[in-house]
Order: C-alpha cells, then structure tokens, then sequence
C-alpha cells in the first residue's frame, strides 16, 4: 500500500494517529478530493448503466430498436429546388433567371438572419447542362455561397407522353421525379426556385402535416372517378397488396386550379425520399389518360399517386404558408410564408419584384466583400422608388 501511494508522492506516516491523519488530508488534499468525486462519477455511471432508457446489454441490438431512434439517430433534412427551364435547358436567358432565383433562395434559407436555417440546401441541375456555357461558373457561384450542386439524369419520356394535352413545355420539369432518390435524407423540403421567402421556415419541419403517414386501406379508398384503385396499383407494381406503408408528403393547395378536386401545387412541398416511390411514379407515367386531363405534368402525376381518394393521400398546409401571384405580396408584417411568383418578371413595378431584386442585390454585396467583384449575369430592369 506505500509502495502504491508512494507512487502518487503521497508519503504515509508509520504510526497512524489522529494527528497524523489530518496532516495528511491536509497536506493532500489537491490529490484526495478530485480523487472522491472522480469516484463519485464512476459509481453513478455504473448504477445507471443498466437503467431506463440506457442501451441494453444484449448481442441482438440492432438499430430498430427504440433507443436508436431515440438517442442515435439524427434526422436528416435538407432544403432542396430544381434548377432547370420548362422549355428549352439550352435557352441561356431564361436559365438564368431561374439562377438567379435560386441564389435569392440560398440567401435566405441560408444567410438571411429572419430566415436562415442551419440545414443543408441543395441545387439539382439536369446533368445534360455540363459544358454548356457559363454553367460551371454558375456552379461555382452557387457552391461558394454554401449551396450543395448536384447532377441528376434527366427523366426520359416517351414521346406520345410529350404530345399530350397537358403543356409539352412542363416536359423536363419531369426530371423532379429524381427527387424521390436522394434516399440519403429521411425528408426533404422542395422549394421552386421561382419562389420569395417572406418567413422562416423553420416551423414546419415539425407541424403534422410533415410528419409519417399510413396508406389507407383499400377498403376505405373512394374508386369513383379514378383510373386505379388500390388494388390495380398493387397489379400494377407487381406487389401483393399495399397496406400499412408510412409515407411523408405534404403541400400548398393550388387555388387556382383547383375545382371539382383537390389539387397540390408542387412547387413546395415536404416528403420522405423513396425508391419505390419513384419506381412506382415511373410506372405509373406511361399511363398517361389517368393524369392529362389535370393542367401540368410531373404536378398532374404526382397529384395523382398522392391523390387525397387514393392509397396515399396528401395532406394539405395551412393557407398561411403558401400563396401563389405576386398579387398577394404583404409588406410588413407578412401573412403568409411562402411567396410563389416569378418575380423577375414584373419588370420591377411591383412590390414582389423590389423584394426579390433588393435580396439579389444582398446577394451580390456579400460576393463583393468575399471576393471583391460580383459575377454579374442577368439584365436587371429598372426598380421603382417605393
């Protein structure tokens, strides 16, 4: 035992004493008492170890257990908008309005104090853009202002697809059914880049509508009207039923066009990225009478897989998130989250255009203090004083 404390250079006295203890507590005080609650720790974490809510000690954990969950694993969520025309993917002016926008929208979802948000933003371009011109200067913009760039294939479409009644020129907007395949993230927040943000949108990860849904059972599925029901789905799919299947996927409700139906518009939606979603969308697509008669393309189908009669149902966001029109821009305070308008082009007369402008401006005054230029690619029309 001397040997031991002696290492320590704590001498001990031959003759233990009252006198002789207190002396040495006194003279080693500084080694002791650190000693003691290191001790007290130790012994807590070994009381506990085998408590409620610690892991088990058991060779068959694996991560379905609840404390994986509940403890281990973070979500994972990300912002995330198509960067690509309706028309023509070639057609450099309008490519780079929608460029544009998606800068106004890394502004604000990353930067901007009212709305900024620590999760991750991601710009998917169409893979057949590389080597055109200036677009991987634009990447580099992009990726300096803290945007993650990803290329994705473009989806292909049959051409008897393309020719039909809905608008040919929403064609490559298809491609945001790659989408669905960003299986990296447990949800996703799609934004159009055409889109202004008037408030955080921090609160709507957690609202209910954004949560895990159930599929609806077939029995309690309305068929009236509809080109499948569930059970020709599960023909379809080549799967035996669907049943109990959780899903995440919510959305602005479109006024505008929606009538006789509940219609989404989905250029802002939230949803859980998926596989077999997407191989489903796919399959579904060539079946093309069960969704043209909507008005836009990849929305018409994708309103039609989550349709609210269907296995899937939609669930709808609040009207104070969304609105559509610039018509509907408030100043201060703002109503609503969510403006969706092309705000370029209203020529800077109306209020939506003086707030997108002003944030570009924001934009290119935060590369001049990082770089000391600004990369200047677009017309900018002449704004109005208020």
């Amino acid at each position: 035992m001397e040997q031991f404390l002696s290492s320590w250079s704590i001498s001990v006295p031959k003759c233990i004493t009252p006198f002789n203890i207190n002396r040495f507590f006194q003279h080693h005080a500084r080694i002791i008492i650190p000693s003691i609650f290191l001790g007290i720790i130790v012994g807590w974490m070994t009381l506990t170890s085998s408590g409620r809510g610690m892991l088990p000690k058991t060779r068959n954990y694996t991560p379905e257990h609840p404390y994986f969950h509940r403890h281990l694993h973070r979500e994972k969520c990300a912002y995330v908008t198509l960067l690509a025309t309706k028309t023509n993917l070639t057609d450099y002016e309008e490519f780079t309005y929608y460029f544009n926008g998606a800068r106004v929208l890394a502004y604000q979802l990353l930067h901007a104090p009212d709305t900024r948000d620590d999760k991750e933003f991601i710009v998917l371009m169409p893979n057949d853009l590389i080597g055109k011109p200036d677009v991987a200067r634009k990447v580099q913009t992009l990726r300096q202002e803290g945007v993650t760039v990803k290329f994705i294939s473009p989806v292909d479409l049959p051409e008897e697809i393309v020719a039909q009644e809905f608008r040919p020129k929403y064609a490559k907007v298809f491609t945001k059914l790659r989408l669905w395949q960003l299986t990296e993230y447990d949800r996703l927040m799609y934004i159009d880049s055409d889109i202004l943000l008037r408030k955080s949108l921090k609160s709507i990860w957690d609202l209910p509508e954004t949560k895990t849904q159930k599929s609806v059972p077939w029995a309690n599925q309305s068929t009236e009207g509809q080109y499948f029901d569930s059970e020709h789905f599960a023909t379809l799919f080549g799967e035996d039923k669907i049943e109990d299947e959780e899903y995440v996927f919510a959305a602005g409700v479109d006024h505008k066009i929606e009538q006789h139906q509940p219609y989404m518009n989905t250029g802002f939606f939230v949803f859980r990225p998926s596989e077999l979603i997407f191989d489903r969308l796919m399959k579904i697509m060539p079946y093309s009478d069960a969704y043209k008669g909507l008005v836009y393309g990849e929305q018409n189908l994708i309103n039609y897989y989550f349709r609210k009669h269907g296995p899937f149902p939609w669930q709808a966001f609040p009207d104070r998130l969304h609105t559509l029109g610039g018509e509907h821009f408030d100043l201060q305070p703002p109503k609503v989250a969510v403006l969706h308008t092309k705000w370029w082009e209203m020529d800077g007369k109306k209020d939506a255009a003086r707030f997108g402008y002003r944030i570009l401006g924001r934009v290119e005054q935060m590369e001049i203090e990082k770089n000391g230029f600004v990369s200047s690619f677009e017309y900018r029309p002449h704004i109005e004083s208020d």
